[in-house]
């Protein structure tokens, strides 16, 4: 038991004078109870009674006997003289000298000696360090009370008795503090016998309840079980008597709560008129409003030093958990609740476990800093979170702390740096009380103090610390008793102030009482309060101290309550953590002052810790919170934000964490369910404007780090975020439809249209060269008609110089048109410089007028003055656009009437200069107005202004002056507000520190309301003259759709879950509009009615099969790993590891079998491999390095132990992961190696550093479980060039850089890692002439029965240095006649060196493979020369032998993996893929030969068949076009026999499949005859019997194929234009396209070919269409006839490239916008409309339409997933006749996930297969080239080809 631990002064410590104020929550050695007598009261030396053990002051006749009634021995006091008959504890000849017992409860076990009279004392030590006593006694007929004492009456039956006392409801009787005691002596005086006495904070009701120890240890209901009587000290009714002898309570310091705390309503009709509106009798009530939701800036008040970098300003802590306790301080008895069904559980300390009655605690709540108020949000129920907010604070608050119990908190407030004031910083101490919140319970200025930084409760939350900077500069520590703290003031105990210490972090030690250590620049120091001073001691660190700043600490303790008695262990266990700025931790020993660890846990700055028992929180500049055990070998779990984290708290089990961001966010992390549950959203810099949706109700706001965010009203929760950091925003405005657009005008005079719905940056414009000061979205009448009822939507932009300018949504925000206008002044800090009301806007002129301009040209109207003396200070409109407002500096109102600018009335008001106005016009003219000022006081008004008709008293001016009135004024906002937004019976205030949302009071919303919603317009569309009108007919269209409830899709506008659109109704209300046509070209199309179709149920998902894929990543060391038996290959695809294994046959099968997988990294970030690394020892695992997207290494360990399966599976299940230290992102290529057995692995930097002064390093990690663990490390002073293992056990490596050769042990068997190294010297005839080392490999040599370990380590000079690393002694200096391929003579480098066994050696040469025997070069007989050379197709990267074997595997520049046997001379190439970027993609249509081919940027085109193994896909040919015609960038196959393949030179060239023999060469750009100078060719399509090809000048081109393969004549089919990015075909419907960098869309009809020309296969063409383009004579000859004819031309909306710009493009301007082309489509079938539709996707939108060019119309619009954007390629396929409604399949390729969609029920539908990764894809992927894919059917079967920048994949449709 507890009681065990604590009963000797001698064993247990020495209990001090200064434990007399111990009150708050009770050690954990007092809990669950204290046994007094056994306690204090037992020593065998000190015994003051005979034949006892009691050592107390016994005085008089006390005597000890066994009582027969409880069968225990009891104390016998009697005596005629109470005073003189007695037992005291503690004794007074005894060191303890106060017990500093701090139990709510005392239990007494008494029974009255003959039922004489008794007295007990009881002297506690309360408040201030008063003594106080509490006597009982059966002698008082009342209760009695003085100034130190209280007389309770006590008449107890004559039997056992346990008599309870509670202390704080005694206390209170006296109007003494009862939050602070501690029992410091009793006395029980004659005549009585006495038990035992217990102190306790439970409160057990009775024999049922209490613990065995009270009352015996028999059941109710024994034999020997004895009824005790149970007593209540003091009762209710003497409370309720000593109530008329109380002296008032002193009140609470003043809170100025100008704002009651609400809550969050479940609607917002709700939120508007509960609770004020059952309340509001008056039509004007009081208060008018109440604060609803509030958004605070986080201020960044914190600079932590990092060493050799920039400073780092982040916000200090601002969130912590509380605990709001009901009745925490309120005198109360305890309520009598005995429990009679629960089973006791004495002594154990869990809550739950026990039915005793104590103080409620409340849930965990968190606090955190609004600006200058403090939000209380209740977590328990994420649902319903509610709110509350507290005011109290005149500046933002800077510092937030929370005791250790939460149960008080201090928020710190600055001093006042502006102004004559010069406030202090100021401390207000609140207490958590349940159901207030907070109570203001002290406040406390720091008149000495410039600055606080730092502030600290202790554990018991008696005392608070505080570190600042006082007005001379000197750090200052000051602590004060908080004992007064509730209803009084806080009293000084000690102070030291020193200007040799930087004190950034301040903490008490849980350990000692009074003991405090606070951290800072370069020291630590310990501090002990002793007799007013604190003396200091600093850690001695040594070269830790040096530039370092140390900026967080912890200790380790449990929260839940700490003894400070803690005798011997102090010494050995107490440890505590110390953060610094680089992310390092160190560990200290708290009775040393000793550094025993550091640890390297962040990559930056860490900003704050906490702990426990059990583990340490660390949160981080790099953005990262951690849990780390208390070795911090791995942590628990880690959690990655969006930006620094400043502060984290956890709850007292330990059980969450609350993370608080320096963007404003506040997140709770659960450790059991590791889920994140965010909090709060805020801004972390100043906000510059806002704006509102009335169509959306959201809130959009901007701030000065460039970030746009956009709320929900009223709640205010964050929707939407963008971010652009180079730029800053100024102003910010919503669309006024319904699309959901949101502009910006930046700082660089540029304009910015986001679209939240995507969410990305729609479009990007620049005009203005000043700053965009405001702008405004306006709806106006349509340039191309007079008729109102035709709109489009423009924005208007105002810069700082007052310029104009108008952006067209019709034209893609393109400037229309720049009113001419007069230059104007800048507009006053904040406030806007153009508003606007349709049909008026109001701009800002100079100091003293506004202009009033009437849309939509912006014409002049009126010029709009204030009288002279007043200064503009703000323009607005009313709400309703009725009035213009100009608010002066001389707290006057100018009102003007929008319309024509005639003075309306003026009003003089006593506010100060206003800074914004908002002026609501009521429902009725007859109703007053409502007027809401924000004035530069800070303050918020709401008055009212009488009609202007009602007022009779005229001004000098002309105008109607008036008064306002029922004036209420309203604090809260740190800054004075800039905007004024009305929205939702809400008046939203933005300032540059604060959003607030203000709930109306429901009388004024009634009086505010409309007569009725407005009625919305009936367009009445005509046929347009671009898209747009098809678009919006389309969206109506999809609208009214959604109107029909289905089971499968939400309404629009929000996508569909399933990526489907099904339509139960197709039918349009509206005719339907016609695109643009070609000039000269009838009108084809007419309006089309959509029938009603019956709805079509969509059909099931289809699934995609990863079948087969082929490529690779081979372009550095450790690209690929193998294993000889059984055969296991794997190798890095870019992102992906692809993994194959070999089986020998066996009785089952006749060959042997092939499993193929493919692993991939989980999660989002698309990770580049680096590395790979098979276990030696043969065991299934495989280690990976990789690199993600933020440039940060990652460690990974593969199981492959899988069973084999069809095809290629694929994985993503990581066995193992650590993320590698910074060093390593500043290098190319890191080196791996894995250890045998899966105990670890090594690994090391390599490859170019990126920082030339840095430093190599080696690694060791070990393997526990499902952790990793950095085991050991050293550092070189250059990089290593590789690692090799030595021996079996993975202990001994070798390292080699380009400084020599260095031996390394590493064992596993000790409890720590440690490296020990030896040196290795070089021959001693190794010179210069050798070169710089290379390459290492191990080799095993048996002499005799001794084996030995030697090294071959070559040079660049072909020297080869063979060392013996078991003698760590150099063998020998060779010197290896290597040889290249064209001349045998001339000494070559060696660039790598394996070997399976002494004496062979295989070293790669240049581009070849060569054998050599070392034992028969050493022996000098002539025996010098390669006994085998094999040549490669590139210089040899890496080679890889394993020990025994006589063949290999070699990796070269080209791309290729090669298998060598270099006993039989055998070379083959295993896997291999382009060494330059690819483009191209085409499928041959030949059932009997089905092949792929793809071509590349180094002109080479390859083909690619199925292996004869399941899921294999081989390279059947390789063809290189001339080098003079440049990259390949489209391949196709016109024909079964024959290969197109088009160069971006401007050549086609016409292989033969059969010989792959070329047949003819067609130039199209050829500048002499046919094209101009700096043309490119970038598209080819076959077209039936022609090739189709496109220019970067906009030319599309059709070659008509000759009988005999060739192509002889060329027809324009369209003589230029912009750069065409995309053409594709449909040979069903004789149809193809062309697709221009500018939007534009050509659709082409073929025809029959003309007169004179034999087609290489016959044509299915039924109908001729007449020529539209000239023939143009190649070579002499001239086309008779075109085969295509234009039937359609579409120009698309969206960012477009001028054919100007495209006409200068260079060569590799081309090729980039060629990879993320402006547009992408294909031709889809579709029975329905006309047998093909076209799908189209933009590269900025996030939608796909389909659109019918036989009915003019889109038919179809799909919102895709983000992970699909932006779409690459679109290519479809005609579904099977069996498959019923499925029309056909549709490819759509992204960046790096592709998906297969089923176009159903007749175009009704698009049903979208879940999305796969594309294989081989990786950041970067464009750089490399241009993703393609296709679409083919074999034997019945669909297949889709996925062609990525490493790798070319096959995947099997199923539908």
């Amino acid at each position: 038991l507890v009681l065990n631990c604590t009963h000797s002064t001698q064993r247990r410590g020495r209990l001090v004078e200064s434990r007399r104020m111990a009150r708050a929550k009770a050690p954990q050695w007092q809990h669950p109870f204290v046994d007094v007598f056994k306690t204090f009261g037992t020593d065998a030396s000190s015994t003051s009674l005979p034949r006892s053990s009691l050592a107390a002051d016994v005085q008089g006749d006390v005597s000890e006997e066994m009582d027969r009634e409880i069968c225990k021995r009891v104390f016998r006091i009697r005596g005629a003289v109470s005073s003189n008959n007695y037992i005291q504890i503690p004794s007074s000849k005894g060191d303890v000298k106060s017990l500093a017992l701090t139990g709510e409860y005392i239990y007494l076990l008494i029974k009255p000696l003959n039922m004489n009279f008794f007295l007990i004392h009881l002297d506690f030590i309360v408040s201030g360090g008063n003594r106080f006593r509490v006597t009982l006694s059966n002698v008082y007929p009342e209760v009695k009370t003085t100034y130190h004492s209280v007389q309770l009456p006590c008449q107890i039956p004559d039997q056992w008795s346990v008599v309870r006392v509670h202390v704080p409801s005694a206390l209170a009787i006296a109007q003494v503090p009862a939050h602070a005691f501690a029992l410091k002596s009793l006395q029980i005086c004659a005549s009585l016998y006495v038990r035992n006495v217990f102190t306790s904070d439970r409160c057990y009701h009775g024999n049922d309840t209490a613990p065995r120890e009270f009352v015996g240890e028999f059941a109710s209901g024994s034999a020997r079980w004895y009824d005790w009587a149970w007593i209540q000290m003091p009762d209710a009714s003497e409370e309720l008597e000593a109530s008329s002898l109380r002296i008032p309570a002193q009140p609470l310091p003043a809170t100025r709560t100008l704002a009651a705390s609400v809550q969050e309503e479940s609607a917002a009709q709700e939120e508007s008129s509960q609770p004020l509106s059952r309340s509001f009798q008056d039509p004007w009530p009081k208060p008018i409003t109440r604060i609803s939701r509030l958004l605070g800036v986080s201020r960044k008040e914190r600079r932590i030093g990092k060493q050799g970098q920039e400073k780092l300003e982040v916000p200090r802590r601002f969130a912590v958990f509380v605990r709001c306790e009901e009745d925490g301080d309120r005198v109360q008895l305890p309520e009598e609740e005995a429990s009679a069904d629960q089973p006791r559980n004495v002594g154990d300390d869990t809550e739950a476990s026990s039915v005793l009655r104590t103080r409620k605690l409340g849930g965990n709540q968190v606090v955190s800093v609004a600006s200058m108020a403090l939000t209380l949000v209740d977590i328990q129920e994420p649902a319903v979170a509610s709110q509350k907010y507290f005011f109290a604070h005149s500046r933002p608050i800077e510092l937030l702390e929370a005791s250790d119990d939460g149960r008080w908190v201090a928020s710190v407030q600055g001093a006042d740096s502006q102004g004559s004031s010069c406030g202090p910083p100021l401390i207000r101490l609140w207490r958590a009380r349940d159901p207030e919140g907070l109570v203001c319970a002290s406040i406390l200025p720091c008149p000495t103090l410039s600055s606080i930084r730092a502030v600290a409760f202790d554990p018991g939350a008696r005392y608070l610390a505080v570190a600042g900077q006082d007005l001379q500069g000197r750090q200052n520590l000051i602590v004060w008793d908080m004992s007064r703290a509730y209803g009084g003031g806080l009293t000084f105990v000690a102070k030291q102030s020193s200007s040799e210490w930087d004190l950034d972090c301040l903490r008490f030690s849980p350990f000692e009482e009074l003991n405090l250590v606070t951290c800072g620049k370069e020291n630590i120091r310990f501090w002990r309060v002793k007799e007013s001073h604190m003396p200091g001691r600093s850690v001695v660190l040594k070269s830790l101290a040096r530039q370092s700043h140390f900026t967080a600490m912890a200790f380790e303790f449990n929260r839940m309550g700490h003894s400070y008695f803690l005798g011997e262990s102090l010494a050995e266990h107490l440890r505590m953590f110390v953060g610094t700025a680089d992310g390092k931790v160190l560990q200290l020993s708290y009775r040393d002052r000793k550094v025993q660890a550091v640890y390297q846990l962040h990559t930056e700055a860490i900003t704050w810790m906490c702990a426990n028992e059990g583990f340490v929180v660390t949160a981080s500049a790099d953005r990262y919170v951690r849990v780390w055990p208390l070795d911090f070998k791995s942590f628990y779990l880690h959690a990655i934000h969006e930006s620094p984290v400043v502060g984290v708290d956890i709850t007292a089990d330990g059980m969450q964490v609350l993370c608080s961001t320096a963007d404003g966010s506040i997140g709770v992390l659960d450790m059991q369910s590791h889920l994140h549950q965010p909090v709060l959203r805020s801004h972390n810099a100043p906000i510059a404007d806002g704006a509102i949706s009335e169509h959306f109700k959201e809130l959009a706001t901007v701030c000065c780090d460039g970030t746009l965010k956009v709320w929900s009203v009223p709640s205010l929760s964050l929707t939407y975020e963008f971010s652009i950091e180079e730029d800053e925003p100024k102003a910010v405005a919503f669309h006024p439809g319904s699309r959901h657009l949101i502009a910006c005008g930046y700082q660089s005079g540029t304009l910015r249209i986001f679209d939240a719905d995507a969410p990305a940056l729609l479009c990007e414009r620049r005009h203005h060269v000043q700053p965009i000061a405001s702008l405004v979205f306006v709806t106006v009448p349509g340039p191309a008609t007079d008729d109102p009822q035709v709109e489009e939507t423009q924005i208007i932009t105002c810069d700082t110089s007052g310029a104009l300018a108008v952006f067209s949504e019709a034209r893609d925000f393109q400037v229309v048109r720049c009113p001419d206008g007069q230059l104007c002044a800048a507009s006053p800090d904040h406030s806007a410089s153009l508003v606007c009301a349709p049909p008026r806007l109001l701009q800002y002129l100079d100091s003293r007028s506004a202009a009033l301009l009437a849309l939509p040209d912006a014409e002049p109207v009126a010029k709009l003055r204030v009288p002279a003396g007043s200064t503009v200070a703000s323009i607005s409109f009313s709400a309703r656009g009725r009035y213009a407002v100009i608010g002066t500096s001389d707290s006057r109102l100018h009102v003007f009437e929008a319309l024509s600018g005639r003075p309306s009335f003026n009003c003089s008001l006593a506010c100060g200069p206003l800074s914004s106005v908002l002026l609501a016009e009521p429902r009725a003219e007859s109703l007053p107005i409502l007027l809401v000022m924000a004035t530069e006081d800070k303050l918020l008004r709401f008055s009212q202004l009488p009609p202007p008709r009602e007022s009779g008293r005229k001004a000098t001016e002309g105008e109607e002056a008036t008064d306002a009135e029922n004036e209420q004024s309203f604090l809260g906002h740190a800054a004075a507000p800039h905007r004024l937004l009305l929205l939702e019976g809400h008046v939203l205030t933005i300032s540059s520190s604060e959003v607030m949302s203000w709930a109306l009071a429901q009388p004024l919303l009634e009086n505010l309301e409309a007569e009725g919603p407005p009625q919305e317009k009936q367009e009445q569309r005509t046929e347009g003259d671009g898209p747009e009108d098809a678009l919006q007919e389309f969206e109506e269209v999809v609208e009214e759709v959604a109107e029909v409830p289905s089971q499968e899709q939400e309404a629009f506008p929000e996508p569909p879950a399933a990526d489907t659109i099904e339509p139960e109704v197709a039918e349009s209300p509206e005719p339907r509009e016609s695109l643009q046509q070609e000039r000269g070209q009838p009108d084809s199309s007419k309006d089309v009615e959509v029938p009603v179709e019956e709805k079509v149920q969509a059909p099931s998902e289809p699934e995609l099969l990863l079948r087969g894929l082929a490529g690779c990543s081979l372009h550095g060391k450790q690209m690929m790993s193998w294993q000889a038996s059984p055969f296991r290959l794997c190798h890095i695809v870019s992102g992906d590891v692809y993994v194959e294994d070999y089986k020998p046959p066996d009785s089952s099968r006749s060959g042997p079998e092939r499993s193929a997988s493919l692993l991939t990294m989980p999660g989002p970030d698309h990770n580049v491999h680096q590395a790979v690394d098979l276990d030696p020892s043969g065991r299934p695992l495989l280690g990976s390095l990789s690199v993600s997207s933020d440039a940060q290494k990652l460690l990974t360990v593969w199981d492959l132990q899988r069973e084999a399966a069809a095809g290629v599976q694929r994985s993503s299940d990581l066995m193992l992961s650590q993320r590698l230290p910074e060093a390593y992102t500043e290098v190319s290529s890191p080196l791996l190696r894995m250890l045998p057995g899966g105990r670890g692995a090594i690994t090391a930097t390599a490859g170019d550093a990126k920082k030339q002064a840095l430093h190599g390093r080696v690694d060791v990690w070990r393997f526990s479980g499902q952790s990793v663990e950095l085991w050991a490390s050293a550092e070189f002073e250059s990089m290593p060039l590789d690692v090799v293992l030595l021996g079996d056990d993975g202990q001994e490596f070798a390292v080699l850089s380009a400084e020599g050769l260095v031996l390394w042990r590493c064992s596993f068997e000790a409890s720590s890692g440690d490296l020990q190294f030896q040196i290795a010297e070089a021959p001693a005839s190794w010179d210069d002439r050798a070169g710089h080392l290379t390459s290492i490999c191990a080799a095993k040599a048996c002499p005799g029965d001794e084996e030995h370990q030697l090294l071959l380590i070559g040079s660049a000079g072909g020297a080869l240095w063979v060392h013996d690393a078991d003698d760590n002694t150099p063998l020998m200096q060779l010197q290896i006649s290597a040889s290249a391929s064209s001349s045998a003579s001339v000494p070559r480098g060696l660039s790598c060196v394996a070997s399976a066994g002494w004496p062979m050696m295989v070293a790669g040469v240049e581009n070849t493979l060569q054998v050599f025997d070392v034992a028969k070069v050493a022996a000098g007989n002539g025996d010098d020369e390669a006994s085998s050379v094999l040549i490669v197709d590139g210089a040899v990267k890496e080679i890889c032998l394993q020990q025994g074997e006589q063949h290999g595997l070699a990796t070269t520049s080209a791309n290729t993996l090669w298998y060598f046997h270099f006993s039989d001379g055998l070379l083959a190439p295993l896997r291999s893929f382009h060494e330059a970027p690819s483009y191209g993609l085409a499928s041959s249509d030949s059932a009997s030969r089905k092949e792929i081919a793809t071509c590349g940027d180094d002109g080479s085109i390859r083909l690619w068949r199925s292996g004869s193994e399941a899921g294999e896909l081989v390279c059947s040919a390789r063809l290189l076009g001339r080098q003079a015609d440049g990259p390949c960038v489209a391949v196709c196959f016109p024909h079964q026999k024959l290969l197109a393949c088009a160069f971006l030179g401007g050549s086609v060239m016409i292989f033969c499949r059969e010989n792959l023999g070329a047949i003819s060469r067609v130039e199209i750009c050829k500048s002499s005859q046919m094209g101009k100078a700096g043309e490119l060719l970038l598209t080819m399509e076959a077209v039936g019997t022609a090739l189709l090809v496109g220019t970067s000048h906009g030319r599309v081109v059709e070659l008509p194929l000759q009988a005999s393969g060739s192509c002889e004549a060329e027809l324009i089919l369209h003589p230029g234009g912009a750069m065409i990015c995309d053409m594709g075909s449909l040979d069903q419907a004789q149809l193809a396209f062309s697709a221009s960098m500018s939007g534009e869309l050509r659709v082409w009809k073929r025809g029959s070919p003309g007169r004179g020309k034999r087609s290489v296969v016959s044509s299915s063409s039924s109908s001729a269409y007449p020529s539209k383009a000239a023939p143009v004579s190649l070579g002499g000859k001239a086309a008779d006839a075109a085969s295509l004819q234009l039937l359609r031309k579409v120009t698309w909306p969206g960012p477009t490239l001028p054919q100007s710009d495209s006409r200068r493009c260079s060569r590799e301007e081309c090729q980039d916008m060629l990879k993320t082309p402006t547009l992408t489509a294909c031709l889809v079938p579709c029975h329905r409309h006309g047998g093909a539709v076209l799908a189209i996707s933009a590269y900025s939108a996030s939608s796909l339409f389909l659109y019918s060019f036989a009915d003019d119309t889109v038919i179809l619009r799909v919102e895709l997933s983000p992970s699909l954007l932006p779409v690459l390629r679109l290519r479809s396929l005609p579904a099977q006749e069996s498959q019923g409604e499925v029309d056909s399949l549709l490819l759509i390729l992204g960046a790096h996930r592709f998906s297969i969609a089923q176009l159903y029920g007749r175009a009704c539908g698009l049903q979208i297969s879940e999305e796969q990764q594309v294989p081989g894809s990786s950041e970067g992927a464009s750089a490399r080239g241009r993703p393609d894919a296709l679409l083919s059917k074999a034997a019945g079967h669909y297949q889709a080809w996925i062609k990525s920048e490493a790798a070319i994949s096959s995947w099997d449709v199923a539908f």
